[in-house]
């Protein structure tokens, strides 16, 4: 690794940045100095910086600009510490320049018809499609992506005894928060989880849902295999934009319409404003029919049960 790298690895991990926040800050600016060496670096201007912003913006998102803004920062930050000086190098060297945001689309809500026919596509007498179904039970619970992989077997677990018992999901989410999602007793996320215990079996991986090679487990999914894995459902039944942030898009919304409080919302998401949360209500009346559309996720299981036992 190139020395700067090497040091500002270190800064980082330091500083406790999660290792997904490290490992993409490391690869924007493994880019970034390539063409800024480390000779050239205290040499660098406005300008310099300037055109390589512009030269990017022609082949990225508007979403991956704003994350190189941010690492960019953070890299600057990290080089007056370490000693450098440049030209440009104030408190925020790239504030003159910040990238022009994008109106935000009314998110993706998956309609209950098509989040039936999705998860009804799983074969579960499989290693796989056990896997896969028990994800998609996860989701309906509003993890994010990241979330849902980092989840390990014992971040699931049974919570009191009789009528009173519930599932408990231990999320640890942005920032390094974690919080605790109490899962609807309503569902069958219970028998998902017991039989994909089973099916899963004991492993090296601690992983709450490894990655696959033939039948042996790899290693940890990763957020690049969640959405291939739920776009190839959803190219196989003809539907499109199941990506998991759709889920949580829907997961939102129905908690809206069935009256949950936003600040319970805010806290079962894992949003540090609940400004954040409140976005969501955007998209609630696509879904309205007249009437509350109460208990969705616990009619949506039910569904999918009588699927499965006919299975």
């Amino acid at each position: 690794m190139n020395e700067t790298l090497n040091r500002y690895n270190k800064w980082l991990t330091v500083r406790q940045y999660s290792p997904a926040t490290v490992k993409i800050y490391l690869y924007r600016i493994e880019k970034f100095i390539k063409v800024y060496p480390e000779a050239a670096l205290p040499h660098i201007t406005k300008q310099d910086l300037q055109e390589y912003l512009l030269d990017l913006s022609r082949s990225i998102s508007f979403e991956t600009m704003g994350g190189l803004f941010s690492t960019l920062n953070n890299f600057f930050k990290f080089l007056r510490i370490d000693g450098y000086e440049m030209p440009f190098l104030q408190e925020n060297p790239i504030k003159d320049f910040a990238p022009i945001k994008r109106a935000k689309n009314t998110p993706r809500i998956i309609p209950s018809d098509e989040l039936s026919r999705i998860m009804r596509a799983p074969k579960l007498k499989t290693v796989r499609g056990m896997r896969d179904y028990m994800i998609m039970m996860v989701l309906l619970h509003g993890l994010r992506a990241a979330e849902i992989c980092s989840l390990d077997i014992i971040d699931i677990y049974g919570d009191g005894w009789g009528s009173a018992r519930r599932l408990v999901i231990h999320v640890r989410g942005k920032g390094r928060r974690e919080r605790n999602i109490i899962a609807e007793r309503s569902g069958d996320l219970e028998w998902a989880w017991e039989t994909w215990r089973q099916k899963r079996g004991v492993i090296e991986c601690q992983a709450l849902f490894p990655s696959y090679r033939g039948v042996r487990a790899i290693g940890r999914m990763t957020t690049n295999g969640l959405y291939r894995l739920l776009k190839r459902y959803g190219d196989k039944i003809g539907i499109k934009g199941v990506h998991p942030h759709a889920w949580r898009h829907t997961s939102a919304v129905r908690l809206i319409e069935e009256g949950v409080d936003i600040k319970e919302i805010q806290v079962r998401l894992g949003h540090e404003s609940v400004a954040t949360t409140e976005k969501y209500t955007a998209g609630a009346s696509i879904l309205q029919e007249g009437a509350a559309n109460s208990q969705w996720i616990h009619k949506l299981k039910k569904a999918d049960l009588r699927h499965r036992r006919r299975r």
